[in-house]
């Protein structure tokens, strides 16, 4: 666990500490402030505190990191990472929620970050099953992850990035997705939303708003043809039987 009270900067350029005052973080080239993350999550009602910090433990996986103190025990990962889902963007989502008896403190009662303990000692504590692909465009989206990140399986709500993901890979999903759904999705809006469960959505949404304004030019052709005299409408016929 790297302290926030310290400078770091990320090797990969994915994620860099930019501000100790505020917890400031950069991540995939967003700027991120972690107290907004906790405000947020505070708002859910099932927690009675948290903290959000970050991760490095291997140099090369960085990653947001959630500490949460509930309120009861039936408190489920999936129920953060679904409400932080309606109300912040996916880089601002942490990749792991660990659920704490309570917060280790100062002397003067403040929360210790630096006493937090570390994830990888808390994994088996608080999984979160992973919910697999089902819709025909999860899978799809899936197919296309899978061999990208060496994975055989991964959930539709894995963050692409916490997976083994960077960069140039991302460039590689993008290019697929554009070929295979015809949509123009560009890298940064994936950066936005790098889980398959969220492009899916988008994908969906991409597609109704190109089928609409195909209708919606079709729409305007057919009464462009209803315009035609009974000349121009033979003269286009055969231009189109010739062009054939």
């Amino acid at each position: 666990m790297i302290s926030l009270a310290g400078a770091a900067t990320g090797s990969d350029g994915q994620l860099e500490l930019v501000g100790r005052r505020d917890y400031q973080v950069k991540i995939r080239g967003f700027r991120v402030e972690l107290n907004d993350i906790e405000a947020t999550l505070m708002q859910q009602g099932g927690i009675k505190k948290c903290v959000v910090t970050f991760a490095d433990a291997d140099n090369e996986r960085k990653r947001l990191v959630a500490y949460v103190v509930p309120k009861m025990n039936d408190l489920q990962p999936a129920d953060l990472r679904n409400f932080l889902r309606d109300r912040l963007p996916g880089y601002m989502i942490p990749a792991d929620f660990f659920l704490l008896d309570k917060m280790p403190l100062t002397p003067t009662g403040k929360i210790d970050r630096e006493a937090l303990p570390k994830p990888e000692e808390l994994q088996s504590e608080w999984t979160e099953t992973a919910v697999s692909p089902t819709t025909p465009l999860q899978i799809a989206l899936a197919n296309i992850w899978q061999p990208l990140l060496g994975r055989e399986t991964i959930g539709i709500h894995a963050n692409f990035f916490d997976n083994g993901g960077h960069s140039l890979l991302a460039t590689q999903v993008v290019s697929r997705i554009r070929d295979q759904f015809n949509i123009e999705l560009s890298q940064r809006r994936f950066f936005e939303i790098p889980t398959i469960a969220d492009l899916a959505v988008e994908i969906e949404q991409m597609q109704q708003e190109t089928a609409a304004t195909r209708v919606a030019a079709a729409e305007v052709e057919m009464a462009d043809l209803d315009n035609l005299s009974d000349e121009e409408a033979e003269a286009l016929l055969a231009q189109i039987m010739a062009e054939e």
